[in-house]
Formats: C-alpha cells, structure tokens, sequence
C-alpha cells in the first residue's frame, strides 16, 4: 500500500472479493463523521448516505458480473461545493446562497458517474473561492491534517483534507489563481490544473471569467491521469473549448510509461529568491536528484514578467469576480465574510483603465511564457513560496486577509491561470517541521500528458510522493 489509497489499489480488491463498494463507502462516511471534532477534520459540508449506497449497491453488481465500467467503477470522489451535483445544493462556500438542491450533475461530474465512479459529497472550500487559505467562517473550516493549527489551502480546501485524510483518492476542485495547486502542496497531495477550455465549466459556480477551471486533487498521479481520460468530453455549451484538441490518449499512455526523449525543464532564474528556504532547497534537490538524469535536463530560462503574474491576476480576478457575481454582492454583501466583502469591493474600485493596463501586461507575461516553452518542455517552479500557514485566532470566526501570507501561498500559481495553460503540483516531502512542500510543471496548452510524463517520472523515482498525516484515517 501507498502512503495513501489509491483508486488502483481500492479496484484491485474489488476485483479479489477482499472489499465492496459499500464497504468502503459506510467506512468513508463512519470517518466523515468522527472527524467532525475541535478542531474540526470533517472535510465535507454535505453528504448522501442513501444516494451514495445506492451506487455503491449497482457497482458492486457489475464487480460480480465481471463488467465494471471503468478503472473508476465503485471508486469514491468528493465534489468541491463550486460543482453542481444532482441532489446537493451548490452553495458556492456561502451561507447565503439558496439551499436547492442541483436538479443534474455538472457535465465532469456526469462523466465520472458514467465511468462508475460514487460521489459521497460536497466539499468545504473557501467562500466564493475567494481565498488561498481555504478558511471559511461560513461552514466549520477543515484542519489541515498534517498540523491541526495549520491551514488546508484553497480555495479546493475540502478536497486537500479529503484526499490527504485517506477518505478519498480522487476529488473534484477548481483553480483561478492556484485553487487546485495550493492545497495540493499544502496538503502533500498530487494536482492538476487543466488548460483553459479542455474541461467543461457549465453548471460550475465559476463567475464566467478567463481564469478558473475545473481540476483533480488526487492520491497519485494515475488518478489525475484517469480523471482525465473520463472528463474531457466537449460540451457544446462551454464557448471555452471551442477550438480545443482532443486529449491526446495515446500521449498519456506514453506519459503513463515515462516514455520520450529527455524532457528539458525550465528552471527560472532568480525565482527561488522568494521561496522560503526548506521550500527552495527541496526543489532543488528534486530537480538535480540522481534518479532523475536519464529523464530531465535542466534549462536555465528567463520570464521577465513572472514576477508581477500575481499582481496581474488580482486585478483580473478580482475584477471578474466582482462583475460575474455582481446581483449577489447588491443583495447579500452583508452576509458575507469580512474578508469577501474586503476583496469585492476592491475588485468593485478597480477602474477601466487600470484593468486595461493590467491586461496589456498580462499580453507581456503570456508573450514571455511561450517564448521560454518554445526554449523547454516544461517550466518548473514552487508550487507555494511557504508551507501551510498557522490559522490566526479570529479568522475561523471572521475571515481572514493576510497579504503577506497570501502573497506566498499565490506568489507561482496565478501566472499559469493567466496564461491558460496545465500546471500541477506534486508533493516533495516535508520541511523541518514536517509540513509538506510542492513542485509545480507548467506545460504548454493541451499538453497535458508532458505535465503528466514529468509527474509520473517524479513518482515512479520515488521522489514525489504524498506523506503521511498525522491525522490520516483509514478506511481500507
């Protein structure tokens, strides 16, 4: 067994008869419910016990007959609360939003099901996803489960807790500016954020902007593999994959085999100055591991606008924000977190002109991007400058801002959102207090399957792999 379980490893007892999918799912729900402690564990705001053994019960007939669906049939999944889910309400992080249930399943949602795989429930994320810290005085904030004083990440918080607690290998979060990847590394699991447009978005409370984008947090990369392989049917609805490719199958059973030639890796110059030092020197060893030299050749590359990225996407996200959710901030601002009600309203002030300006800039950043992957296959950089920040006092009760924390935990993700292009996050370890620390590959558009190739290498070398929690459950 892995550190964690992992969709292949829950499968193979299906098929050997030693555990069902009901099984697996009463237990799911048994430690859902004994970590809703002080401090609180409990990584889901809404669960289905009925629904969920329901499709436990039809999975478990097509084991028996020897005709499951998929490699996901009977594998349980979390959904973060931004995705609708037939059933649930999608309640977006926020106590104000109406409590109706979603009458469908979100298109990736619907393509998970159809693969087999059991949603068990809602995930906890920051409200609105306006957050990198994932704490939200709306519904009871999850603990991070490697420091119980520390921050999950978010905005996916719920799905970080969900896969690094061991209740779930695979779970379904959004990105707009790291909201996949920050967890992920804080969390010390595997994550990918998809190119802009090679998932659907609809029936996702997403706010229409050109940042956030559906994506998996997962126990190990094949999980990230299999939910592509399951989710990237186009939808005619989503405007944003016209014009995509089809995955590439065949590219990631190569990615799967670690097969290719060398990949060059970008490393960016001077980017490293602004990590924190156990977070730098993990990096570093893990580029220049040993194990590595047949698979990576280092490329020394310059962005010379990555270092305003994330003052770039502020602007732009907070901007698109408060434009896509403007009727609810007129009608509810007030039964916002501080913190929200901080962030929309200086997403409200920000002026034509100087989003305009911050859009030519962003031009420069993806013009600077390209030319270095013209240059390397992948970029490589921290997936956070800091591990998981301790959780203040008051900020479980209120809301928290916390620029210079923020500024840390955002500091190498936005650029990636801007540009619309995959980037993941792998763990790499612990630092010096034993808080996991993340490595980030930022591919070109669609190519999904290199971010993968360089994520499988990292793997299968031993390299990257999720750590032990402290506060990890077992349910297999």
């Amino acid at each position: 067994m892995s550190a964690l379980p992992t969709s292949a490893e829950i499968v193979a007892r299906f098929r050997d008869g030693t555990l069902s999918p009901s099984t697996l799912v009463r237990s799911i729900f048994e430690a859902a419910r004994g970590a809703r402690g002080t401090p609180n564990r409990d990584p889901f705001v809404a669960m289905d016990l009925d629904r969920a053994l329901a499709d436990a019960t039809a999975s478990e007939a097509r084991w028996k007959a020897g005709a499951p669906k998929s490699a996901l049939d009977g594998v349980p999944i979390g959904v973060k609360d931004h995705v609708d889910v037939e059933g649930y309400a999608t309640r977006n992080g926020a106590r104000w939003t109406p409590d109706v249930a979603a009458k469908s399943d979100a298109p990736v949602v619907a393509q998970l099901r159809a693969a087999g795989a059991i949603v068990v429930g809602k995930l906890h994320q920051h409200e609105l996803g306006l957050g990198a810290t994932g704490i939200n005085p709306h519904f009871r904030t999850p603990r991070n489960p490697h420091d119980l004083e520390r921050c999950p990440g978010g905005s996916s918080s719920g799905s970080g807790v969900a896969v690094a607690m061991g209740i779930v290998p695979l779970a379904v979060g959004a990105d707009g500016g790291g909201s996949v990847r920050i967890p992920s590394s804080l969390d010390g699991v595997f994550g990918i954020k998809p190119t802009f447009g090679r998932l659907s978005r609809t029936a996702a409370d997403l706010d229409g902007g050109t940042l956030a984008v559906i994506g998996p947090l997962a126990s190990s990369v094949a999980d990230l593999d299999l939910f592509l392989r399951h989710c990237c049917e186009r939808d005619p609805r989503d405007r944003s994959m016209d014009g995509a490719p089809p995955l590439d199958v065949a590219a990631l059973d190569r990615a799967r085999r670690v097969e290719g030639p060398k990949l060059k890796i970008g490393v960016v110059r001077g980017e490293l100055d602004d990590a924190d030092a156990d977070v730098a020197a993990a990096f570093e060893r893990a580029l220049s591991a040993p194990e590595l030299a047949q698979v990576f050749e280092r490329v020394e590359v310059t962005i010379p606008t990555l270092k305003i990225a994330r003052s770039i996407g502020y602007v732009t996200f907070g901007v698109e924000v408060a434009a896509g959710h403007r009727e609810d901030i007129a009608r509810h601002r007030a039964e916002m977190g501080l913190d929200v009600r901080l962030l929309v309203a200086l997403g409200e002030r920000i002026s034509g002109a100087h989003f305009l300006h911050a859009q030519r800039h962003r031009a420069r950043l993806r013009r600077d991007v390209d030319a270095a992957l013209r240059q390397v296959d992948l970029l490589a950089l921290p997936t956070t400058a800091c591990t998981a920040p301790k959780i203040h006092p008051d900020a479980e009760s209120t809301g928290e801002v916390d620029e210079v924390g923020t500024a840390k935990l955002t500091r190498y993700t936005f650029m990636a959102n801007l540009c619309g292009l995959p980037a993941s996050s792998s763990p790499l370890g612990v630092d010096r207090i034993g808080l996991p620390i993340g490595l980030q590959f930022v591919g070109a558009a669609f190519d999904e399957p290199t971010v993968l190739r360089a994520m499988y290498a990292m793997e299968r070398a031993g390299i990257a792999a999720c750590p032990e929690a402290r506060h990890r459950v077992r349910i297999i």
